[in-house]
């Protein structure tokens, strides 16, 4: 059957579909993560989003996730005024072009209220039934609390698949086996050598589930400087110099990691280290030792695992819509009959 993907990035997804049984034979990009995505799956064929679109006959899948930036809580969350959105809004055209039996497009949670309001009216309008499937990548046997939003217009029959919610991954649980590698300062998630020059003699004191920004404040900004934040050393923006961002910090062991962003190095949860790229994309990620990203900076490495949907889940959803095979009942959208996958 032929299966499309629209700008699935560095191909989280499309190895998910892959691992579920489904192969995919066209994809649409923008330029980003294309090299990745090619040195992963070379037979199937890229094309500019930009250009024209091959004809395709007898289209069965299209499945994406474009840009959630403009929902984003790392965003600016502009929401729909954002440039971005075009990306999303570009579904109904590819619909229409390719007449798939099922669509699926993935966001984060807060794009909601646009699928409502925009995406799925229109859906309805051409004839496709849709489905709002509200997930989270923990109880898929990711060792994150991923919580993302699939939507799915279908011409077939369609079942969201039941979470496992005993199935939760522990991060000390989620790095067993995978290969450390020996020059740390090449390999490691971090990769700004100011902070690990100030850090690296204080991993053992940073508690678990700890954000570094306070791991920083709490073992050298007041031990050096007081309390008193207006004596922290800042630069001319007003930052303080050397305190990590929001998002750094050293996993729990005993939870589940947070949803990985990409931009944020963290400390290994039973180790005094840090983390390591191959972890991340092995352990945290799942996208397996195989898998090749072709940056040469670990942190472009980082934001492209994090900008796709993650393996564990394109599998769900792979799953999900070849089991819609065995729901044997005649589909129905505004009084026409359509038939099976």
């Amino acid at each position: 059957m032929s299966v499309i993907a629209y700008l699935p990035y560095a191909g989280g997804f499309t190895l998910g579909m892959k691992r579920a049984g489904i192969e995919t034979d066209m994809m649409f990009h923008d330029g980003y993560a294309e090299k990745t995505f090619a040195a992963n799956f070379p037979d199937t064929k890229r094309v500019k989003i930009d250009f024209d679109w091959p004809k395709r006959e007898g289209v069965k899948i299209m499945y994406g996730n474009p840009p959630c930036a403009a929902w984003s809580s790392i965003g600016k969350r502009q929401g729909a005024k954002d440039p971005r959105v075009a990306d999303t809004r570009r579904w109904t055209k590819l619909v229409d072009f390719y007449q798939p039996k099922i669509m699926v497009t993935e966001s984060v949670l807060q794009a909601e209220g646009f699928m409502d309001e925009w995406l799925i009216p229109r859906l309805n309008e051409r004839g496709y039934a849709t489905t709002k499937w509200l997930h989270n990548g923990l109880f898929y046997g990711l060792p994150q609390s991923r919580r993302r939003l699939f939507i799915i217009g279908h011409r077939v029959p369609f079942q969201p698949e039941e979470p496992d919610r005993t199935a939760t991954v522990l991060t000390k649980n989620a790095f067993n086996g995978i290969d450390i590698i020996s020059n740390p300062e090449l390999n490691d998630l971090m990769t700004a050598p100011t902070i690990r020059k100030e850090l690296d003699p204080f991993l053992s004191q940073i508690k678990p589930g700890e954000k570094l920004r306070r791991a920083y404040e709490r073992l050298i900004l007041i031990p050096q400087h007081g309390r008193d934040e207006s004596n922290w050393p800042r630069n001319a923006r007003g930052h303080v110099i050397g305190r990590p961002g929001f998002g750094a910090l050293r996993l729990d062991p005993d939870r589940p990691a947070g949803s990985f962003p990409g931009i944020y190095p963290m400390v290994h949860p039973t180790e005094d280290r840090w983390l390591q790229i191959n972890e991340v994309k092995i352990g945290l990620c799942q996208y397996g030792s195989e898998y090749v990203f072709t940056p040469r900076g670990n942190g472009d490495i980082a934001k492209e695992m994090a900008r796709a949907v993650m393996p564990a889940m394109g599998e769900a959803m792979g799953r999900a819509i070849l089991a819609s095979r065995s729901l044997n009942r005649p589909f129905i959208v505004e009084n026409k009959e359509y038939g099976h996958l």
